[in-house]
């Protein structure tokens, strides 16, 4: 099962590096939303199932970084970017780890190119 299911998510790979095109990034983009839910759903089975605490953390280890893979090349094929501004932070010196007065607030800009794209049904109008 987990080996035919890793399989799968090895040829969406393959389908996306095939589907690439440096002067269209976004052919990827379906093909990496569907490796991105593929790996998303594996961590999901992976965290129920009955393997041994070693084997899931493990796998998990690597499926993450899969799922990071992902959704990084899925934001760069479709020209996502965001930046984040820190608007008021709880904490006194960014080292420390802990917030003072609850939640850091910060303030975001989100731009996508301006063609429209579609992933999954998806279509940004």
């Amino acid at each position: 099962m987990w080996r035919n299911r890793l399989n799968e998510l090895n040829a969406t790979v393959t389908e996306a590096a095939a589907a690439f095109d440096t002067t269209d990034p976004a052919k990827t983009a379906p093909a990496l939303a569907k490796g991105l839910t593929q790996t998303e759903k594996l961590l999901a089975d992976v965290a129920a199932s009955k393997l041994p605490e070693d084997a899931k953390y493990d796998i998990e280890h690597e499926l993450n970084i899969k799922r990071r893979q992902f959704n990084d090349a899925l934001g760069q094929a479709l020209g996502v970017s965001l930046m984040a501004t820190v608007v008021n932070s709880p904490f006194s010196d960014f080292n420390e780890m802990s917030p003072r007065n609850g939640a850091i607030r910060v303030k975001c800009a989100v731009s996508v190119r301006k063609r429209p794209i579609s992933v999954s049904g998806f279509s940004p109008g």
